[in-house]
């Protein structure tokens, strides 16, 4: 989805906003779809009522089409005018690659411009020329110096007055004017140095419209003029600095595309927990078995993931522009399948509390699991920036070459989570979990995590990182049973959905949203490697308090749970032990 938003014409700042709000929503529907599961015992009805509303919600996207937005530019009349782009986003090395790979059939980019240029440049249109519609039509704003600089407001198009406080200074001792006119731009003769592209004007006329013959503009002596671009291609929005990004949320396009996945997300959020709840139910008194069920789930992860990757680059036709058509369609399909399993489900019933918010907020008061929350939230913050940044940072590390078939090695990273990770570590999680504690093995996901991110900072190759996919079995495996199972052993009977909902809704609602927010800022301004070394730091910082938090309250008797009938502390890191005497208190 951020790489889908990315091409859709979104920053990273606004990709990293709604990021962060879609984990508030899901955190709430976690947690209202869970209470309502456990008061009236309907997680299977409300399972299937949101498999519906997410499947038609998600296939929807597939239908949007990307925001055309101005651009800063730069037209340098000369012998051969061309138009100077360019661009403050990082990692913009492959620009003309990128440009070219969407131009195959067509060589010609299509854009409206808007320059400001001089009386001197008039008049060689007006005479030497002889192209008077330019003199009559498209002069549609004149302004009149009266000392030696002209003011303009940083929109071309804005009316200039004496309040307007954004106006940039334009150093000219004559008129200037506002011209707007349409350009044919030649994409296969494109130069590139450094982050800047020039780009040759093929021919201008009036308007696309116009029935006058294209003419190439041409000075006597080099010229240059500030202008504003709309071009008929989203890779040169991609490329170039948006004039206003803040007008983006004006757009159908981004209240479309916020609404559709809010939907989706509701559904899918209100799925996760209940499903957990009906498996756990299922399961009864082996929830360390869980490991064993949620495998499925990664298995067809990593195998759709691989498979969608290929026909995404396929249907593209090695353009950098993604078709994403064929994940929309597989999705629906593989929900309606979906939906048709979740009728066959076994439905249990469960004991009801009396008073659920009650039992959960008694349980809360308890230190160690205010930790466990705590830790909650950071592999929250930890899964946000991979999960919706890491194709981001690894699409600018690529090299141009690679970029038509960019999908494929993501979704080749994907797979060997999955299968050389995620699926392995759910067979051990069981004896993970009983052998070294859930305590141990919050740590251990933390220092994972930590050595993750530093080596993302430090690799450059994007085929490096296909190793480190193996260890997504301890950050996302490990870390999603040892989460799950904990919530669920420590919720008081009747609570079970709740509970589930409630940690769910904590780790994506506080964890997930907070990290994309901070990782979408962090990205729109800083190096992708930096941000990645950034959050490695902090990772391995929290491992180390985590465990001497938990030393010194391992060895202090007020935070220890007792055991009533031997008076003995009883230590956190088994949970076969600790925990359910908490509960029994």
């Amino acid at each position: 989805m951020p790489t889908l938003a990315k091409q859709l014409g979104f920053s990273a700042v606004l990709v990293g906003s709604i990021c962060s709000i879609l984990p508030l929503i899901g955190m709430a529907s976690k947690v209202l779809m869970g209470a309502l599961g456990d008061k009236f015992q309907c997680h299977k009805m409300l399972i299937i009522i949101y498999i519906l509303i997410t499947s038609a919600s998600f296939f929807s996207l597939d239908f949007l089409s990307p925001i055309n937005k101005k651009i800063e530019a730069e037209m340098l009349c000369k012998s051969n005018s061309t138009i100077q782009l360019c661009s403050e986003k990082h990692g913009e090395k492959c620009m003309t690659t990128k440009i070219k790979a969407e131009f195959k059939e067509n060589t010609k980019i299509n854009c409206q411009m808007e320059c400001i240029v001089d009386d001197i440049f008039i008049n060689d249109v007006c005479n030497i020329w002889n192209s008077s519609e330019f003199c009559d039509i498209s002069l549609k704003e004149s302004f009149k110096v009266d000392k030696q600089t002209t003011i303009f407001p940083s929109s071309l198009l804005r009316d200039v007055t004496k309040n307007d406080s954004s106006v940039i200074i334009f150093p000219t001792s004559m008129t200037s004017h506002l011209l707007v006119f349409h350009a044919e731009l030649l994409a296969h003769h494109i130069e590139q140095e450094r982050r800047c592209l020039s780009i040759p004007i093929g021919g201008i006329k009036e308007s696309e419209e116009s029935k006058h013959n294209l003419f190439i503009p041409y000075c006597e002596t080099d010229k240059n003029f500030s202008c504003q671009m709309l071009c008929d291609n989203p890779i040169l929005t991609d490329i170039g600095k948006v004039v206003d990004e803040e007008s983006t949320i004006s757009h159908y396009q981004f209240w479309l595309f916020l609404s559709l996945l809010t939907t989706g997300w509701i559904g899918m959020a209100a799925i996760t927990s209940l499903g957990e709840t009906v498996c756990f139910g299922l399961l009864g008194d082996r929830p360390s078995e869980f490991g064993k069920q949620r495998l499925f789930g990664s298995l067809g992860w990593g195998l759709m993931t691989l498979i969608g990757g290929f026909f995404v680059d396929l249907f593209s036709k090695d353009r950098t522009k993604k078709n994403y058509s064929p994940i929309f369609y597989s999705a629906a399909i593989f929900l309606s399948i979906d939906l048709f399993t979740a009728f066959r489900l076994k439905d249990t019933k469960r004991v009801q509390s009396s008073s659920i918010m009650c039992d959960i907020g008694k349980l809360l008061l308890d230190v160690r699991i205010i930790i466990y929350v705590i830790w909650c939230i950071l592999m929250g913050m930890s899964n946000g920036i991979v999960g919706n940044f890491f194709f981001w940072y690894l699409e600018e590390l690529s090299d141009c070459d690679d970029l038509p078939r960019i999908k494929t090695l993501e979704g080749s990273y994907v797979m060997l989570q999955s299968f050389c990770g995620e699926i392995p570590f759910f067979f051990l999680n069981a004896w993970v979990l009983n052998k070294i504690g859930h305590i141990n093995a919050m740590s251990l996901t933390l220092f994972t995590f930590g050595t993750i991110f530093i080596l993302y900072s430090i690799l450059k190759n994007p085929v490096h990182f296909l190793p480190i996919s193996f260890l997504n079995g301890i950050t996302f495996s490990t870390m999603y049973a040892t989460m799950a199972s904990y919530a669920s052993i420590i919720a008081p009977p009747g609570t079970e959905a709740t509970m589930q909902g409630l940690i769910g809704s904590v780790y994506e609602g506080l964890g997930v949203s907070f990290g994309s927010f901070i990782a979408g800022l962090l990205m729109q301004y800083l190096e992708g490697d930096k941000v990645f070394r950034l959050y490695g730091i902090i990772a391995l910082t929290m491992c180390v308090l985590h465990i001497l938090i938990q030393f010194i309250l391992g060895r202090s008797q007020k935070f220890s749970p007792v055991n009533t009938d031997t008076k003995k502390s009883v230590q956190y890191a088994s949970p076969e032990n600790a925990i359910k005497i908490m509960n029994s208190q």
